[in-house]
């Protein structure tokens, strides 16, 4: 579930999205779930290294998943496939469709292919039995040394057919690129860190941008303060310090704000004064993130009430998300990934309530 959260920040697809995505292709491909964090760092890594993005190789894997598994390739083969494929420019579904033809074709042509080869057909095929994405990369690498285009195209179309031939002619076509995102499919995936890392940097970056708004504010302000008495200069470092601190942007916006009153001597009008600048100076950013933070809570509680979740639970959450020491970045992280725990389990109940209905039909069906 944090793979879900962290999707949903390092890349272009939303939580819910990607938890549906992630889901479909582990079952497509049998992925087990401890294995779900670095299913998701490879599909962060052929986002951040070729023209491809996450959506599109997850739609281009899951078209052709189940096609794929009948042959034991693997997500990281297929994944490499379709974002070369994406990356070339043809569009994310029609190779999705495409691969899928060819995967079939690989179980009836294996004669042709082997030909392609330069193989007898005995031995291709204890290659195909043995390693399918072994056999293919054969292939593909025997296409990509003709000579001649029109035999190469003419072979081509004869083994793979017409709609599996511009995926082959692609891939063949721009082998050594294919290697390379391969390469990068099955590092990434090894290692597994990559979406954390991309995470932990926007996550730092936003921070960063944070800072350099408040030394924006600074070194406008600042250069006034001589004609303020100084009582700006307090006024700003108050609200960045109780900003990062995370005390009660109410209160800070009453309590400096009736300050800055007091020091101006102007009474109820310095309060409102004081309340107007500390609001302006606390930027668009804060006030994005906090409607940000109140959109992802407003649909967590209402996914507690879909699930019929308990007093406890929701406390339990509540206090995970609003923790004392928690900036506002990190509170908002804490409720993505408890929204994201919750969409998974809407899913699942959603999964085993058409699953006890398909069973219920079966069942009225024997009994008739």
């Amino acid at each position: 579930t944090s793979v879900v959260a962290m999707m949903a920040i390092a890349t272009d697809i939303s939580a819910e999205e990607a938890a549906k995505s992630l889901a479909k292709i582990r079952v497509a491909f049998g992925i087990p779930m401890t294995e779900i964090g670095k299913l998701g760092a490879m599909l962060n890594q052929l986002e951040n290294t070729t023209a491809a993005t996450a959506p599109e190789i997850i739609s281009a894997l899951t078209r052709a998943g189940a096609a794929a598994k009948n042959l034991g390739l693997s997500s990281q083969f297929v994944a490499g496939l379709g974002t070369s494929l994406v990356n070339a420019g043809m569009r994310a579904e029609r190779a999705g469709t495409r691969m899928r033809s060819m995967f079939a074709r690989m179980s009836t042509q294996a004669e042709k292919m082997s030909k392609i080869a330069g193989m007898s057909f005995r031995d291709f095929n204890k290659i195909m039995e043995d390693d399918t994405e072994k056999a293919l990369k054969i292939v593909l690498k025997s296409l990509s040394e003709y000579e001649s285009k029109t035999k190469r195209n003419k072979d081509i179309t004869e083994a793979f057919g017409l709609v599996a031939s511009s995926v082959v002619q692609t891939v063949s076509g721009n082998y050594e690129e294919f290697i390379r995102i391969l390469d990068e499919a099955n590092k990434s995936y090894e290692e597994g860190l990559s979406l954390l890392e991309e995470t932990f940097r926007m996550q730092q970056t936003l921070s960063g941008q944070s800072t350099l708004m408040w030394n924006s504010v600074k070194e406008g302000v600042f250069g006034v303060q001589s004609a303020t008495g100084g009582w700006l200069k307090d006024l700003v470092n108050g609200i960045q310090i109780v900003s990062e601190t995370n005390t009660g942007w109410e209160t800070l916006f009453n309590t400096l704000a009736m300050g800055v009153g007091t020091v101006l001597g102007l009474g109820v009008g310095g309060y409102i004064v004081g309340k107007t600048l500390t609001e302006e100076l606390a930027g668009k950013q804060y006030k994005e993130l906090k409607k940000i933070s109140d959109e992802t809570v407003s649909g967590i509680i209402q996914d507690f009430e879909k699930l019929g979740a308990s007093e406890e639970e929701r406390r339990a959450a509540f206090t995970f998300i609003y923790d004392e020491e928690k900036t506002m970045l990190q509170r908002i992280a804490a409720a993505r990934l408890v929204a994201s725990n919750l969409k998974i389990r809407a899913l699942e109940q959603e999964t085993n309530a058409a699953r006890m209905n398909a069973e219920d039909e079966r069942l009225a069906n024997i009994a008739k």
